[in-house]
C-alpha cells in the first residue's frame, strides 16, 4: 500500500507579481532575482559637470542644441557618462500627509493588511478562483463536478470548500471591486442645419463612444507596484564621453525637461512630479468572424515608466476608448459640411474623455507611486502617436499639408 506524502502548501505571496512558495526562503531568492529594489537618482550635478576631457563653454550652446550621439560605429547606443535630473520638479517623495521626508526614507507600508482577501472568504478561496476561471477556464458542469466532490470528502470533517458551486464562484468574482476601471458610454449626434430633400443617413445616425476614465486609469498605472522596477519619476538629460545628448526613454528627452521648466515657474508646484500622458490612435477594420466593422481605438500610457519597461509590461499600455467612425457611403466624404462634422466628432469625443485630467494639470495630487513612496504629481499631456489621416484630423490642417 503506498505511503502518504505531505504536500508543501503555497503560503508565501509575493505581493509584487502573486506568484506563491512553499518556503520563505523560496520568496526571498525570487524578490532577489525578479524585484530588486528600485534605485533613484542623487541630488542634480552642476549643469556645466562633464567627464574629463570633454570641452563645453558655456553660453556656446544650450542643452537643446547640444549635438546628438545616436550610437557608435557599430550603431550601438553610447553609453552615457553623465546624467543631470531636474532640479526643482524632482519628485520629491513624501509622507502619507504631504509632508516631504529625506529620498532614503523607506516606502510606507500599505493600509491593507495582507490577510485581507475580500470578497473572497480566505487566500485559498482567491487562488482557487484564479485558477478554475482564469488560468484553467474550466467548464460550469465540471466546476460545479468538483465542488461536489470536495463537499463530500469534507462532510466526516464538518467542513466546507471555499466555494458550494459555480454560481457562488462567479458571483463572488463579481463582487471584486477592485481592477480594471468600468467602461462607459456615451452618444452625440449631428445637430446643425439639415438639408431640404433627402436627409444624409449620417446627419440621423447616433454615434456611441465607449470610454474609461484615463484619469482613474492614470492613478492605477502609478499606484500599481508591478511597475516599480521600471519607474522613471524625474526629467533628466543624459550625456555621452563627448558631451552629446543621449536619448534613451521618455523623461530623457527635451519634452518633458521643457514642461518641467515649464510649471516650475509657479512655487506651488516645485518638488512635484510631472506624469506625461502618452496618447495614441488607429483606426482599423476587422472583418473576421464579425463581418466588415470598423474599430477606433483610444490607448493610453504614462511617460514615467522606461521604453523597455513600456514594451515587456501587459498593463504598460491600455485602451481607454472605442471612438466613433461616421460614414457617408462615400458620396458625401468630400462634403465640406460632413468633413466639419467629422472634425468636429473626433475632437469633442478626445474632450469629453479627457475631462477628469483637467483639475490634476494644475492643482497638486498626493499620490503613491509604484516604489511605494507618496509624491505630489501633476499630469500633463503629452505626445499623441498617430498615422498621418488623424494627424491631420488633430491638428486641423488641410490634407497633404505637414501638421508640423
Amino acid at each position: 500500500m503506498p505511503r502518504n506524502k505531505t504536500y508543501s502548501a503555497l503560503r508565501y505571496d509575493c505581493r509584487s507579481c502573486r506568484r506563491s512558495f512553499s518556503t520563505q526562503g523560496g520568496l526571498k531568492k525570487h524578490k532577489n532575482a525578479s524585484h530588486k529594489e528600485a534605485q533613484f537618482a542623487p541630488p542634480s550635478p552642476p549643469v556645466n559637470s562633464f567627464p574629463s576631457g570633454v570641452e563645453h563653454q558655456d553660453g556656446s550652446r544650450s542643452f537643446e542644441d547640444a549635438e546628438e550621439h545616436g550610437g557608435g560605429l557599430d550603431g550601438a547606443p553610447l553609453a552615457v557618462e553623465v546624467t543631470q535630473y531636474h532640479p526643482t520638479m524632482n519628485a520629491v517623495p513624501c509622507d502619507p500627509n504631504g509632508n516631504p521626508v529625506p529620498i532614503d526614507t523607506p516606502p510606507t507600508p500599505p493600509n491593507a493588511p495582507n490577510d485581507d482577501w475580500k470578497p473572497f472568504s480566505s487566500r485559498i478561496a482567491f487562488k482557487l478562483g484564479e485558477f478554475l476561471y482564469k488560468e484553467e477556464q474550466m467548464l460550469q458542469r465540471k466546476i460545479n463536478k468538483l465542488f461536489e466532490l470536495w463537499t463530500a470528502s469534507l462532510l466526516e470533517h464538518g467542513g466546507t470548500p471555499p466555494f458550494t458551486s459555480q454560481q457562488h464562484m462567479y458571483e463572488t468574482i463579481d463582487a471584486i471591486t477592485v481592477g480594471d476601471v468600468p467602461w462607459k458610454t456615451f452618444s452625440v449626434k449631428y445637430s446643425g442645419e439639415v438639408p431640404d430633400g433627402t436627409t444624409p443617413s449620417w446627419m440621423l445616425s447616433e454615434y456611441e463612444i465607449h470610454f474609461r476614465d484615463p484619469h482613474l486609469l492614470a492613478q492605477q498605472h502609478l499606484s500599481n507596484p508591478g511597475f516599480k522596477d521600471g519607474f522613471d519619476p524625474i526629467p533628466r538629460r543624459d550625456f555621452d564621453s563627448k558631451g552629446g545628448r543621449v536619448y534613451n526613454d521618455f523623461m530623457s528627452g527635451s519634452w518633458s525637461w521643457k514642461q518641467a521648466d515649464a510649471l516650475a515657474q509657479d512655487p506651488k508646484n516645485l518638488g512635484a512630479m510631472i506624469v506625461p500622458l502618452i496618447f495614441g490612435s488607429d483606426k482599423t477594420t476587422v472583418s473576421v468572424a464579425t463581418g466588415q466593422n470598423d474599430y477606433y481605438p483610444l490607448y493610453m500610457s504614462t511617460g514615467v515608466i522606461t521604453n523597455a519597461y513600456r514594451r515587456a509590461h501587459c498593463d504598460s499600455v491600455v485602451p481607454i476608448a472605442f471612438l466613433a467612425t461616421p460614414k457617408s457611403g462615400r458620396k458625401y466624404d468630400k462634403d465640406p459640411v460632413f468633413q466639419k462634422f467629422r472634425w468636429q466628432l473626433f475632437h469633442k469625443s478626445l474632450a469629453f474623455i479627457m475631462e477628469s485630467l483637467k483639475s490634476g494639470m494644475t492643482i497638486k495630487q498626493l499620490m503613491r507611486c509604484p516604489d511605494g513612496q507618496y509624491r505630489h504629481i501633476l499630469y500633463c499631456l503629452g505626445p499623441y502617436i498617430a498615422d498621418y489621416p488623424e494627424q491631420a484630423l488633430l491638428t486641423g490642417i488641410v490634407s497633404g499639408w505637414c501638421p508640423k
